[in-house]
């Protein structure tokens, strides 16, 4: 999880390689950093029963571009596909499932939502 050092967050350390292939039984922050970049943004409407009902689930938004400093410069370079695989590609999925199966949580039972991917 992201601490406060020096005014910025931070986070680490993480292997990158364990990140982009889903492996978040390593220490440290390898499971924060992976659902960083790989979450789903969910919309839940709260009903007054007190059951959640949700409404959307948006897969594209949460680690769409990941970003550092660019080397010698103060631009910016894009690093996304250090961190992921690209949406929708077999590694993807693979990446995905392998983090399951080391105890990411499940998802959510969406059966009937509109999915932006």
């Amino acid at each position: 999880p992201q601490e406060n050092s020096d005014g910025m967050y931070r986070c680490g350390p993480a292997s990158v390689q364990a990140i982009k292939h889903g492996h978040v039984c390593f220490q440290f922050d390898a499971p924060f950093v992976f659902a960083e970049v790989n979450s789903d943004l969910i919309y839940i409407t709260a009903k007054k029963d007190g059951t959640h009902v949700v409404e959307n689930v948006d897969a594209t938004h949460i680690g769409k571009l990941i970003v550092t400093k660019q080397i010698g410069g103060d631009g910016m370079m894009d690093i996304t596909d250090t961190y992921k695989f690209q949406e929708g590609q077999e590694e993807e999925r693979l990446a995905l499932e392998t983090a399951l199966m080391y105890g990411a949580k499940k998802p959510l039972n969406t059966e009937g939502v509109m999915i932006s991917r």
